[in-house]
């Protein structure tokens, strides 16, 4: 799907909502390795199970006072921008605190004017 003419995502935007678990981590690695211009995904459903460095994750999220979910977002922002993303989080107010968090990255470079 991200394959384009030039074997990258060219101009493919990933966009996904309540994508559960590992569902975004997964996309997001393959959005990243395709070089997709733009990611926007709606993560929910953290666990230790399938956050990256869940036991170091968790013990910062307990010493923050924050849930683990904003914890492994925070991280995930930092891999986009490690991969070449200017990348942001977004709240979106209308939905459960559980789930509200967006993450939006553009390709640095794509004429993406920021995130």
């Amino acid at each position: 799907l991200l394959r384009g003419g030039d074997g990258g995502g060219g101009g493919t935007v990933v966009v996904a909502c309540h994508a559960c678990a590992h569902l975004t981590r997964d996309l997001v690695e393959i959005a990243v390795a395709e070089r997709a211009a733009g990611i926007a995904v709606m993560p929910c459903c953290h666990s230790r199970r399938t956050v990256a460095g869940a036991d170091r994750t968790k013990h910062a999220a307990d010493a923050l006072g924050l849930p683990l979910g904003v914890v492994a977002d925070i991280a995930l922002l930092g891999r986009l921008e490690a991969a070449g993303y200017d990348a942001r989080l977004r709240v979106v107010e209308a939905c459960a605190p559980s789930s509200n968090r967006v993450v939006v990255a553009f390709r640095r470079g794509e004429g993406s004017g920021g995130a």
